[in-house]
């Protein structure tokens, strides 16, 4: 690098704002929202509806008053919705109840799911049965991952601080570039879990887990140690097999658009490794199966990630995941019956210590190769659209 050129400084408000670019306002638009597209609209009703019902994918904004583009963080998203009778009031708090009552309006479904939270998690303190406990654990994620998409757009709408507004507009671009980002075969995996669960059903279910399984006491005494890894590829239920696919899709679409398929790799297998070591000695009888460990040490790789080389991740993605992962000990520790938290544990720790290991240049690097396409994707459009308004304006 020559000495008058400095290091850049990516800073932790705006590195993914860079891959993401404002167009233009045409002239002829009056109100207009930059989403996971671009919605055009005729009247300020329609323009305050789609507010309300889409505040967390809001990127940017304009309106008739304005001559550009406003990006969210300018000023609370709330302030833009200010005609609607159930929400015209000067008082600030009132404001705020209406609009979260038009947002209990709009999702219906959202009283049934806070009460199923709420009696879920006192169902947990009650200490029920085994069973039941697995029942109302299930409630509570189920609960819990409709609640928490809403409680972000209600924060979205009325957050007025600074820093605040600052904070999600980071998150915001960082989930718009999530969202134009696109992974390749981040399936293969999950659908080889299910295709092993179908395989089970076929084999003989239970004879498969005793079989193939980590049964413990069979890995000393019979010298079985392949059974830490196929443990980790059989499932107890259809349950078991449906929650760790879904959140093996969703965590190696987030990880891939870190870090390689190589890294992907060694931390799947690894964790896996890990977690089953950490079963066999901190709970050596019985038997234990499920991807759950080697799920955990994805997540415990992108959280160790985001800790590691914090400057390139906004601070909302990871408190976010820090407090997924106090959930997850959360869900341990209440069903600790019939979960084998030395596997999660084990798992989570060993993708962590290997989420350490990949350098800020490895990073920067991976993040820029995916972000160059967003870019030839968005000059590509912005060329599309000049084009069709030059042959309106003729």
């Amino acid at each position: 690098m020559p000495e008058n050129q400095t290091k850049p400084v990516y800073s932790r408000m705006n590195y993914f704002s860079r891959f993401i670019h404002l167009p233009n306002k045409p002239a002829e638009v009056g109100y207009m929202v930059l989403a996971d597209g671009l919605e055009t609209f005729d009247n300020q009703e329609d323009f305050e509806e789609y507010l309300l019902a889409n505040a967390e994918k809001v990127l940017a904004l304009t309106t008739p008053q304005l001559d550009h583009f406003e990006w969210l963080g300018e000023r609370p998203l709330g302030d833009f919705i200010s005609k609607m009778p159930r929400i015209q009031v000067q008082n600030r708090t009132k404001r705020y109840g209406a609009l979260a009552m038009d947002l209990f309006r709009r999702n219906p479904i959202m009283a049934p799911f806070l009460i199923i939270l709420v009696v879920g998690t006192l169902f947990l303190f009650t200490k029920p049965s085994d069973e039941l406990s697995f029942y109302a654990i299930f409630a509570l994620i189920f609960g819990f991952s409709y609640l928490n998409p809403r409680i972000q757009r209600f924060a979205t709408l009325v957050t007025r601080s600074n820093k605040g507004r600052k904070r999600l507009m980071a998150y915001n671009h960082f989930q718009i570039w999530m969202s134009l980002v696109k992974i390749k075969y981040h399936y293969v995996l999950p659908g080889i879990l299910v295709g092993i669960f179908v395989l089970q059903y076929l084999y003989g279910f239970e004879e498969s887990i005793v079989e193939f399984g980590l049964n413990k006491p069979y890995v000393f005494s019979q010298n079985e140690y392949w059974r830490w890894i196929t443990g980790t590829f059989l499932h107890g239920g259809i349950i078991h097999i449906y929650f760790n696919a879904m959140a093996l899709i969703a965590l190696s679409g987030l990880f891939l658009r870190f870090a390689s398929w190589r890294w992907f790799l060694a931390t799947y297998f690894l964790s896996a490794l890990g977690g089953s070591i950490a079963s066999q000695y901190l709970l050596p009888e019985g038997i234990s199966v499920g991807a759950s460990g080697a799920i955990l040490g994805i997540f415990g790789f992108v959280f160790s990630l985001s800790l590691r080389h914090s400057s390139l991740f906004p601070m909302s993605f990871t408190i976010r995941s820090a407090i997924n992962v106090a959930f997850v000990a959360l869900y341990g520790l209440v069903g600790a019956a019939f979960i084998d938290n030395a596997g999660h544990a084990g798992g989570f720790i060993v993708g962590g210590l290997i989420g350490l290991l990949p350098s800020r240049e490895s990073v920067v690097n991976h993040i820029n190769q995916l972000s160059y396409s967003i870019l030839d994707q968005q000059r590509e459009m912005s060329q599309h659209r000049d084009g069709d308004n030059r042959a309106i304006s003729t």
